[in-house]
């Protein structure tokens, strides 16, 4: 498939921007940054060149705006739509890219959990089978993934080409999702990070945010740890994502997509995170020197970041600096301290979910795998249960510390479809 003209709609936007970059340098695409304003489209030139450092891909890079969106559309082989995630304002602009449309031009949506086949309703029934989902994760540039995602009406062969020009023209990891709430990786994604957001107001006595971002740090194969994801993502889209799944879900783990009540306390004061420069965390510079800051979910307050010492982790830290990976899990697994049966429930927890909702969204269990690995950069399910020991040895692990449980049979059935992995757990756990 050739694509040598790409629109992106709302390309003033963070992803919008990102992905622009990744179009005009990989791809080498002429590329129309559509935004309100002109002078938004030119920012988002700079920024883009600044990010991947190649001020040769600026002569790709076409500053437009919505006046200009029937000429661009109309000479363009993929349209990709990155405005705000509000499903009005998503209706609204796609509407409004399909009436420049031909019936051959790709137009794909960067949402992040919205319904695809509701979207495709809106559009005229010949021009549906080229509409899909491109869900890119942020920042493009150190994560690879992009679920792919399929309505109803998408023509699977197109879909297909697509994907491949993804794959061996964008280098993306390609994910095939079906039209699910917040589709594959963040309906995983985020059963663990907003489990980890309710187990914070659950021991705020003990610290809260970071003392749950120090339990799940690299020992448990985070590359970042889940709060920490939370606050770079932005605490309104957590909300707006853990809510969606929340309301159109009912599996066993629907309660793990409750809201945590301190995340209204800081919505309401609009500190989202790193966009805003705090919420969960917020840094300061005090005389010279950068001072973190964390929300203590007991006062309402920020308080320094504390350095916690808790036993079991401290040891694992040492056995995995040394390598002796499965040592340090062999301890876990002995310990029965606060700490470690806090980890091993949601760990345990986490991998069935993964494995349960791979089969129920995508094509098959190694999709699940690509989607953490790529997405979150986190340990992914199948590697995890080679590093506890093989399947028979992670039933027994879940059975013995889960706190929410699939029935064993069940269970079995599930953990059957966990036979291999193309990656190597060492890679994922850090000291």
């Amino acid at each position: 498939m050739k694509i040598r003209t790409v629109t992106v709609v709302g390309a003033n936007g963070n992803m919008g921007a990102n992905v622009s970059g990744i179009i005009a340098g990989f791809g080498n695409a002429k590329v129309y940054l559509i935004s309100r304003r002109i002078e938004d489209s030119v920012l988002a030139i700079d920024k883009i060149c600044n990010s991947v450092k190649a001020d040769d891909i600026r002569s790709n890079l076409h500053a437009k705006t919505y006046d200009d969106l029937s000429e661009c559309v109309s000479d363009s082989d993929w349209v990709f739509e990155s405005v705000a995630e509000d499903k009005e304002i998503k209706m609204s602009v796609t509407k409004q890219i399909f009436t420049y449309c031909d019936n051959e031009t790709i137009v794909t949506s960067g949402t992040s959990g919205l319904s695809i086949n509701e979207i495709a309703n809106l559009i005229d029934i010949n021009k549906r089978s080229n509409y899909f989902g491109t869900h890119f994760f942020n920042p493009p540039y150190n994560l690879n993934l992009c679920e792919v995602i399929y309505s109803e009406y998408t023509n699977k062969s197109i879909m297909k080409e697509f994907s491949d020009y993804l794959k061996n023209t964008l280098f993306r990891t390609v994910v095939l999702s079906k039209d699910s709430p917040a589709f594959l990786a963040n309906r995983v994604g985020f059963q663990f990070i907003n489990r980890a957001m309710l187990l914070s107001e659950e021991y705020q006595n003990d610290g809260g945010i970071d003392y749950i971002d120090y339990l799940f740090q690299g020992i448990t194969g985070r590359g970042m740890p889940p709060l920490v994801t939370a606050n770079f993502v932005g605490l309104d889209i957590h909300q707006a994502i853990i809510s969606n799944i929340y309301l159109n879900t009912s599996d066993f783990e629907n309660s793990s997509f409750k809201n945590p009540k301190f995340l209204n306390y800081l919505l309401n004061k609009n500190y989202l995170g790193i966009k805003t420069k705090i919420g969960l965390y917020e840094k300061k510079v005090i005389d010279g020197h950068i001072y973190r800051y964390v929300f203590d979910i007991k006062t309402n307050k920020y308080r320094l970041e504390k350095k916690y010492n808790v036993e079991i982790i401290e040891k694992m830290k040492i056995l995995i600096s040394k390598g002796d990976y499965s040592l340090a899990y062999s301890a876990l697994k002995k310990s029965n301290s606060k700490e470690a049966n806090i980890i091993k429930s949601l760990l345990a927890e986490h991998v069935v979910y993964s494995l349960l909702i791979s089969k129920e969204v995508s094509n098959d269990v190694n999709s699940i795998d690509d989607a953490l690995v790529n997405g979150f950069n986190w340990i992914p399910p199948q590697a995890f249960i080679n590093l506890i020991g093989g399947v028979e040895e992670f039933q027994e692990f879940y059975l013995k510390y889960a706190s929410s449980q699939v029935e064993e049979k069940e269970l079995k059935e599930i953990l059957k479809q966990a036979v291999s992995t193309n990656y190597d757990y060492r890679k994922f756990l850090k000291a």
